[in-house]
């Protein structure tokens, strides 16, 4: 199943979810795993992770569904890790088959320390995810992408482009 498919034509994109899980509130979390239960329920295809979420922070919406794809929206590269990032999609895809879809950025300047050269560096950082102990297949990520440059390596070496908070 190509990642098109898992996406589906109408997703649900919010921060809800991370936010709630990142807050350690069990009850935040109880609330947001509910949401994503009848999100799935409505018939939606995706739940999109807002708010650069860590890979881990699918686990509970997936663990609170059963079928609906969930992707992130976008990992920042700054903030995690390939090696990392690759070993949590590991796991996520071993507990949830086929149902987890990473989708990655390079977000902008402002409050990434070390920002530079963000096309060189989304190189980079999908070799090492090539590279890594549990590699992350290329039909299992998205890259944020706008202009030419990292569009064309959305296209070379990813799933497709997730042209992040744009007009249709």
């Amino acid at each position: 199943m190509t990642a098109r498919d898992r996406v589906g034509r109408v997703g649900v994109w919010s921060s809800l979810w991370s936010l709630a899980i990142r807050s350690g509130d069990p009850e935040r979390v109880r609330a947001a795993s509910a949401a994503a239960a009848e999100v799935e329920q409505l018939g939606y295809d995706a739940i999109w992770l807002g708010s650069s979420p860590a890979v881990e922070d699918a686990g509970p919406v997936l663990d609170a569904t059963r079928t609906i794809t969930v992707a992130t929206g976008i990992t920042n590269i700054w903030q995690y890790g390939a090696e990392t990032v690759a070993a949590q999609r590991a796991e996520l895809e071993k507990r949830h088959p086929g149902r987890f879809l990473l989708g990655l950025g390079v977000s902008h300047s402002e409050g990434n320390a070390g920002y530079a050269r963000p096309y060189e560096t989304m190189q980079r950082y999908v070799d090492e995810l090539d590279a890594a102990a549990e590699p992350v297949p290329a039909g299992a990520r998205v890259l944020a992408a706008l202009g030419p440059k990292m569009l064309g390596l959305a296209r070379d070496r990813s799933a497709g482009a997730h042209p992040y908070l744009v007009t249709v």
